[in-house]
C-alpha cells in the first residue's frame, strides 16, 4: 500500500520539480512529515499500538503525501488525477488484503511451518490485491503494460473483462 502512494507521490514530485516549484515540494514535505510525526506519537503513545502503528503512521504519511502534491499539481498546471482510481481503490484492496490476510496467518499459525505459511499468504497477498485491483477499476491496461509482468495479468485482467 505504501508502495502505491509514495510511487505516485514520487511521479507527482518530479512534475512539480521539472516546472521548478521546489518550495511548494518542500511545503508539502514537511506538512506531511508533519502529520506522520503526530500520527506516529498518537499511534505509539496513546494507542499503544508498537510496530502496528509504526506501519499505519508510514501509510498515512505516503497518503498525506500524495494527497498534498496532488492538490499542488493540480493548482499549479491543472492537472487532474481520478481520485477514485488513483488512491480509493488501491486503498479498499489493500484494506481487504490485509485484513484476510491477518485472518489467514492466525488460523494457520500453528498448523504449518513458518516459510510455508509465508509463501502461501505472499501468493494470496498478491493474487486477492491483483484481482480486488482488477474488480475495482483501480488499474488501467497501459499502467499495467508498464510494469514487469504488466502484460500478463493484463490478459488475465481482460480474461475477468475489467481491462
Amino acid at each position: 500500500m505504501t508502495a502505491v502512494f509514495f510511487s505516485a507521490a514520487c511521479l507527482l514530485a518530479e512534475a512539480l520539480r521539472g516546472m521548478e516549484k521546489t518550495i511548494t515540494l518542500l511545503i508539502c514535505g514537511l506538512a506531511a512529515l508533519v502529520l506522520h510525526g503526530g500520527a506516529l506519537y498518537v499511534m505509539l503513545e496513546l494507542l499503544h499500538l508498537d510496530i502496528f502503528g509504526v506501519l499505519y503512521a508510514d501509510i498515512l504519511y505516503a497518503f498525506c503525501l500524495l494527497a498534498l502534491l496532488g492538490a499542488a499539481a493540480q493548482k499549479q498546471c491543472g492537472f487532474r488525477y481520478g481520485l477514485l482510481r488513483s488512491m480509493a481503490a488501491p486503498l479498499f484492496a489493500g484494506a481487504v488484503m490485509g485484513g484476510l490476510l491477518f485472518l489467514l496467518a492466525r488460523t494457520l499459525t500453528g498448523v504449518m511451518p513458518a516459510w510455508t505459511l509465508l509463501l502461501i499468504l505472499t501468493v494470496t497477498g498478491f493474487l486477492l490485491y491483483t484481482v480486488l485491483l482488477f474488480l475495482l477499476r483501480g488499474v488501467t491496461e497501459r499502467e499495467l503494460r508498464l510494469t514487469p509482468g504488466g502484460r500478463l495479468l493484463g490478459m488475465i485482467g481482460k480474461a475477468m473483462g475489467r481491462l
